[in-house]
């Protein structure tokens, strides 16, 4: 989507110009971790506030929300979110999803919830959305997650069908039920060779060892661990992963040692800030 705005951008001014630049700015300050193109984006767009359409004024204020939710401002995106949808309308999901995020940081996840089950329900449908409704719902071991990400696979075009398995596993692993979310990390490694597979596999490998206490098999542990190194050059999960790992064998310079190259990596790889700040929270909960 980003490519195709950034065409239309190239082209000479048009009624449509300011449509696009907003929606790039939206799309950027959601999905990347530098900020500065969809600041300058926002910056042109006010300049030219007089000629662009209600629409595009409209997409700018989400964009605007977009930017400062990237920016940690929860309540300033909230009231973009709201300024948005009376502009709009309240079955635009990208703005809906907006107003989720901004709950979900604020830390009402229940209405989050309900945001982002409204957006799902409106057209057309936003595949990833329904991703990020499916998601939420499963931290918080929800299985209906797993119903959502059962429609999805379904109506997938040209996908392996490994992330569906990916996501079970995952899923499993946090409610717990180790058996069956090796199961789905097996099944998704007949559909795909993602290295996500092989840390799925290292976490469930690393739960199951870690109830036998001192009767742990520690080689097994680093084992799986490897393997899922060798798969992925830059990989941060896996070195957060690893940081615990280490913190449960007493080994803190190593515990260190793996959430810095986890933090080099997010950015490395320019993740978007507010995942980059809940890595910084994690590590730190992990530490004390």
């Amino acid at each position: 989507a980003i490519k195709s705005l950034s065409k239309a951008l190239d082209r000479a001014l048009n009624p449509e110009h300011g449509l696009a630049m907003a929606w790039a700015a939206a799309l950027r300050a959601k999905n990347y971790g530098n900020l500065t193109k969809p600041t300058k984006l926002i910056g042109d767009l006010q300049k030219l506030e007089a000629s662009i359409t209600p629409k595009a004024k409209a997409y700018k204020v989400w964009a605007e929300g977009e930017l400062n939710l990237a920016m940690l401002n929860a309540k300033v995106a909230l009231e973009k979110a709201d300024e948005a949808i009376k502009l709009l309308g309240n079955d635009f999901p990208p703005i809906l999803s907006l107003k989720a995020r901004a709950l979900k940081t604020q830390g009402d996840v229940t209405k989050a919830l309900e945001v982002l089950e409204q957006a799902v329900a409106a057209k057309p449908e936003y595949r990833g959305i329904k991703w990020d409704l499916a998601k939420m719902k499963s931290e918080q071991k929800d299985d209906t997650a797993l119903d959502l990400v059962a429609e999805l696979e379904k109506t997938a075009k040209g996908m392996t069908g490994a992330e569906y398995e990916i996501f079970r596993g995952d899923h499993y692993v946090r409610k717990g039920d180790f058996e069956k979310a090796r199961e789905s990390y097996t099944k998704a490694a007949d559909l795909g060779n993602d290295a996500e597979i092989l840390l799925g596999l290292a976490k469930v490998t690393f739960l199951e060892e870690k109830q036998k206490g001192k009767k742990a098999d520690l080689d097994k542990i680093t084992g799986s661990l490897q393997s899922a190194l060798e798969a992925r050059k830059f990989f941060p999960e896996l070195n957060e992963f690893m940081a615990t790992v280490n913190l449960w064998n007493w080994m803190v310079p190593g515990a260190s040692s793996s959430l810095t190259e986890a933090a080099n990596q997010y950015k490395r790889l320019k993740r978007p800030v507010p995942e980059l700040v809940a890595f910084y929270d994690r590590a730190i909960a992990l530490l004390s």
